[in-house]
């Protein structure tokens, strides 16, 4: 079976044959060609990717244009080996390297022979490839302490990868797949749910529980979110006596929710969905009848795509004498899969209407954005911050950052990185209360964004971008307002601050921390950090905290089609009456996350 990629890449050539077009004649963006053929954007850039590697379309600078038909050449030098569980992972990740030319060798790994990849990896490393792809169904603790040491580059495909490896990871977005799930048995009038887990021994189910947990307090089902089945370990009679017992004790379940083998044998125990509605987390493997609901990628050739994309990066960064690049982390949304195995509860079991949470309580106990969203998505800039309520000065004071400006908000690879920040026009801008000024890029030789260094974002029109800026203020502030966004931040930690000086050489500092894409990671680190800040990622959680708000921007026309996120930022000085110097912007180029300064407004 073809993949959506390789069907768009006849696509494309259709069109392009039918415009009729030299070599070197200039296309449409990969965003813009997708929407005029109705294909999907990571579908049609990958789509682009295998017409470049043949020679047929070619890239100068961000422009795409006609090539000459020649192929390319290899991209890297060395050899790659790929080590997977999944025969359609390895067929897949090798047509996709041999297209690029990239050599490569696969390495399959059996469930039976090879139940922990440690002896097979630790061979193959030895061996001295150029880089290291592995996919495994989960995470096996012993390999952190294992990978710790290794120098050669690798990508980890596994659910969950651990935040604090060395390596990049791709894995799926467990906290938004299993949303999705509850939402869905939520609407369908079930209450009483129940979780299976083998969170003791499955890192998988330990990050799967949490973020049940998670989603059932968002829903106000504090009694699903006590509804975990625990069962000592995965082997079926285990399971299978655990969820008799647990059955017995609580006929009141109607629902279940656990991974795809627990949910397999959920199916062979119970009637599904007569007794249970059962939603699997991935689609199982063992095939049921009625097939599972499930979360999933719906298109899973995007997981060894990007792990070769990565790879090749990589050792393409190395073979240009550049230093070892800190490890990425690629998070994929899932998809609800509606198959047979749920049911509307009638109103004699039960059944009361959907009452859909409006503002969902965040993992931290601060009000969300999303559930907001899709009614009225402005909402977001209406929340004025408290101390604004309480003062009764309006004496504003917007900062100069035209000179400063590096990146343009509008074009693509601008503001954060491939896609740009539309539908936020320029001007004074009111927001969480506060005026605050966005430069319009037009009258600005086409900048209205301070983006600072990081390990994604370099430089900018050949000069290196800064991991410091000044900005000078001069007098007395009550308070001040912040207006940026962040990119890249896939765990919570502190990358940046904002230092306030004060005639007398004092400072005050002000650090950044995101929130991360996995809540469960930021509720354990929320006693040593302090998130203030979200990734501009749509399909990440984008929480309020105590002196930070969300800003939703979309798409007028159609909300739904376009949302990208910002944050403010508030700090009120605790010296009104000292004067003020300058603030000074800092950031760590090494931590991961990117930081883009819109604007700065002061309260005197």
């Amino acid at each position: 079976m073809r993949s959506r990629s390789h069907a768009a890449v006849g696509v494309i050539l259709n069109w392009v044959s039918r415009q009729n077009l030299p070599p070197g004649a200039r296309l449409p963006s990969a965003r813009l060609l997708a929407g005029q053929l109705g294909l999907g954007f990571t579908t049609a850039e990958l789509a682009c990717k295998v017409l470049i590697s043949r020679g047929l379309l070619k890239r100068n600078g961000y422009k795409l244009l006609v090539g000459a038909g020649t192929p390319v050449h290899a991209p890297v030098s060395g050899e790659v080996c790929v080590l997977s569980y999944l025969e359609s992972f390895s067929q897949i990740a090798g047509r996709f390297l041999s297209e690029r030319g990239v050599k490569h060798r696969v390495v399959e790994l059996n469930h039976v022979n090879q139940p922990n990849p440690a002896p097979v990896l630790r061979k193959v490393l030895s061996e001295k490839p150029a880089g290291v792809i592995l996919w495994m169904p989960y995470w096996i603790e012993e390999l952190e302490s294992m990978l710790a040491p290794v120098k050669i580059p690798m990508v980890i495909c596994s659910d969950p990868a651990p935040p604090n490896l060395h390596q990049s990871s791709v894995s799926g977005d467990i906290y938004r797949g299993t949303k999705k799930a509850l939402q869905h048995l939520f609407d369908l009038g079930h209450r009483h749910i129940a979780h299976v887990s083998c969170s003791k021994t499955m890192p998988l189910d330990h990050e799967l529980a949490a973020c049940y947990r998670n989603v059932c307090g968002q829903l106000g089902l504090k009694q699903a979110a006590q509804a975990i089945w625990q069962a000592e370990s995965a082997f079926n009679e285990v399971l299978r006596k655990t969820m008799l017992e647990q059955r017995k004790r609580h006929p009141e379940v109607t629902a279940l929710y656990s991974h795809g083998f627990a949910a397999s044998l959920a199916r062979d125990i119970f009637r599904v969905p007569g007794d249970l509605s059962v939603v699997s987390f991935l689609e199982p493997v063992i095939k049921t009848r009625p097939p599972l609901t499930h979360v999933a990628l719906r298109n899973p050739d995007c997981v060894p795509m990007w792990a070769c994309t990565e790879i090749i990066s990589q050792l393409q960064s190395l073979e240009a004498g550049h230093p070892k690049r800190p490890p990425n982390r690629a998070y994929f949304d899932l998809e609800l899969i509606e198959r047979g195995s749920t049911r509307v509860l009638s109103s004699r079991e039960g059944f009361s209407d959907p009452i859909l949470p409006i503002d969902p309580i965040s993992p931290m106990g601060r009000t969300g954005s999303m559930g907001r969203m899709a009614a009225t998505p402005w909402d977001s800039w209406r929340k004025t911050y408290l101390y604004l309520k309480k003062s009764a000065s309006r004496n504003w004071r917007q900062l100069d950052l035209t000179k400063l400006a590096n990146h343009s908000m509008t074009r693509e690879h601008g503001w954060l990185g491939a896609d740009p920040l539309l539908h936020f026009p320029p001007g004074l801008r009111s927001i969480h209360g506060v005026p605050f000024h966005v430069i319009e890029e037009t009258l600005n030789g086409g900048r209205a964004v301070v983006t600072f260094r990081s390990p994604h974002t370099h430089s900018t029109e050949g000069k290196e971008l800064p991991a410091s800026a000044k900005l000078l203020l001069g007098g007395r502030v009550k308070a001040l307002y912040f207006l940026h966004g962040c990119g890249w931040a896939d765990k919570p930690v502190r990358f940046a601050e904002y230092q306030v000086h004060f005639q007398s050489g004092k400072a005050a500092s002000i650090p950044l921390v995101p929130f991360g894409p996995s809540p469960s990671i930021a509720l354990k680190l929320h006693g040593r950090l302090k998130p203030n800040l979200q990734d501009w990622y749509s399909l990440l959680e984008h929480p309020d905290f105590p002196h930070a708000k969300s800003v939703t921007v979309v798409n007028p026309a159609d909300p739904e089609a376009y949302d990208r996120y910002l944050y403010t930022l508030e700090w009120i000085n605790p010296q009104p009456k000292e004067e003020v110097t300058h603030i000074e912007v800092r950031v760590d180029p090494e931590a991961g996350p990117t930081l883009a300064l819109i604007a700065v407004t002061a309260l005197a």
